[in-house]
């Protein structure tokens, strides 16, 4: 599995940058779990969360072609919940090759992404 932790406030251009990386690290790697830690995160940018959905997604399913499982640490910041939570709305609309599901800690992530 790879980990993606997000700490403080994430702009749009560093979001890209590293979403960009982890696609390429999925290239040349077969996993198929990953974990959001967003316990840290305080604030993104909609610019960031609407890039995700609209565009990285779409490529990322298309460049992978394989099931994923993300496992979401949530984060401690209520609005930066209802963020991710739209966000997680928005990826089950188009229908992609996903299971996503949050926990409170790392472990219980673990243990479902691993079941």
């Amino acid at each position: 599995y790879l980990q993606l932790k997000m700490v403080g406030k994430v702009e749009v251009d560093e979001y890209k940058q590293v979403m960009e990386q982890l696609l390429e690290i999925a290239k040349t790697l077969p996993y198929t779990a990953l974990i959001y830690d967003l316990k840290q995160l305080t604030n993104t940018d909609p610019r960031a969360r609407a890039w995700y959905v609209g565009t990285f997604l779409p490529k990322a399913m298309k460049t992978l072609d394989r099931e994923m499982r993300s496992a979401m640490i949530q984060p401690s910041s209520l609005f930066q919940r209802m963020a991710a939570e739209m966000v997680t709305q928005a990826t089950k609309l188009m229908k992609v090759k996903t299971e996503s599901r949050y926990f409170d800690n790392k472990q219980a992530a673990l243990d479902w992404l691993f079941q």
